[in-house]
């Protein structure tokens, strides 16, 4: 919560002046010193000490050095602070070379009470393998989702084509709400190859009296591979094959067991308009519950939640279909349902690194 500034009691410390008079204090100091030295020149010069006038004409130089320097502070770079002091060893931050770039769609418009599917195609603009570290995406109002896929066929289209919205491949980051975000832990990121190139498709529903414009953005933040330990992927489980959903309330479920551990970072659902619950558990932890076919929220684990290799996922979707007639699989928000469970894990066993669990049932 953001919390306004009060108003400070009396006078603020003004510490540019506080400098001034510090310099002025040492540079007094220095004449003192001066003083004392002239009245003690007799006696030193008899003694054979150093030059009382050189020892003056040097402390006035110091005193002078140190009033500049209250003025006019220096622009050089201070040495590296060290992490770690073990003996008389000492270790810095190394350098590490960042690879961000942003995609954006060409704008489109979505007719009142029009329902689209738009892609676009983008050449790799890094032409080498990175490890997403965070993806942010931006999508105008009227939107239901997006993916952003990667695949080697993928180059510059340098405009929106109509697409369709039961097109699928390994995506690199997905949203169900206009911004989004997706931080990956310390010593994880998103492989995204350098011969793949992206594609973004965007499903707007616009069930308004009025056009809608509709455009996408998605900023990538990576480092070079190497930097990273694991690699993230999704987990998409999707109820397809024989799926309907009749008149009245019902229920679909279905369930899968994970063939390697992992840890879970992000669960959500996935239905259109007739969908009013939905529910995952991983074993017996609840791992998503929500009512939103709109625009539901992510449920973000931090550090990642631990499933291990056998656990059996279990979804499923409940609906009120007052439509009149059965609903099949299908593109449309309005004609058609879906139930979909979906996130983002990463493994620790070194023989699953980037691999997905996509799997339609």
């Amino acid at each position: 919560m953001a919390k306004s500034k009060g108003k400070a009691k009396g006078k603020g410390l003004d510490f540019k002046e506080l400098l001034l008079k510090k310099g002025e204090y040492i540079a007094l100091g220095v004449a003192a010193v001066g003083l004392v030295v002239l009245l003690l020149w007799g006696v030193t010069t008899g003694a054979g000490a150093a030059d009382p006038k050189a020892i003056t004409t040097d402390l006035a130089g110091k005193a002078q050095q140190i009033q500049r320097g209250i003025n006019a502070p220096s622009t050089e770079e201070p040495p590296p602070v060290p992490l770690l002091a073990e003996g008389n060893k000492t270790f810095t931050y190394s350098p590490i070379s960042t690879q961000d770039f942003t995609i954006t769609t060409a704008k489109f418009t979505v007719p009142a009470g029009g329902e689209v599917y738009k892609c676009q195609n983008f050449t790799n603009p890094l032409g080498k393998d990175i490890a997403i570290l965070e993806s942010d995406s931006y999508m105008a109002a009227g939107s239901h989702h997006m993916f952003v896929f990667h695949n080697t066929s993928y180059t510059d289209t340098n405009s929106v084509a109509d697409c369709s919205g039961n097109e699928f491949s390994d995506f690199v980051h997905s949203a169900q709400t206009p911004e989004q975000a997706m931080t990956y832990p310390p010593g994880v990121g998103r492989f995204l190859p350098g011969n793949e190139g992206l594609r973004i498709l965007v499903h707007y529903y616009n069930p308004s009296d009025k056009t809608i414009d509709g455009q996408v953005t998605v900023k990538f933040h990576g480092v070079d591979r190497s930097q990273v330990q694991y690699l993230a992927s999704e987990i998409f489980l999707n109820q397809v094959l024989g799926f309907s959903v009749p008149k009245g309330t019902s229920t679909k479920s279905a369930s899968y067991s994970t063939p390697f551990s992992m840890k879970l970072l992000i669960s959500v659902s996935h239905m259109h308009r007739r969908g009013v619950g939905f529910k995952a558990t991983a074993g017996a932890q609840v791992i998503y519950e929500g009512t939103d076919w709109d625009e539901p929220q992510p449920n973000v684990f931090p550090t990642g939640l631990d499933v291990p290799a056998g656990t059996n996922i279990t979804w499923a979707c409940t609906y009120n279909n007052q439509t009149g007639q059965t609903l099949t699989f299908g593109e449309h928000a309005d004609t058609n349902e879906m139930c979909i469970m979906s996130g983002i894990f990463y493994s620790t066993d070194m023989a699953h690194q980037g691999q997905a669990m996509n799997k339609v049932f």
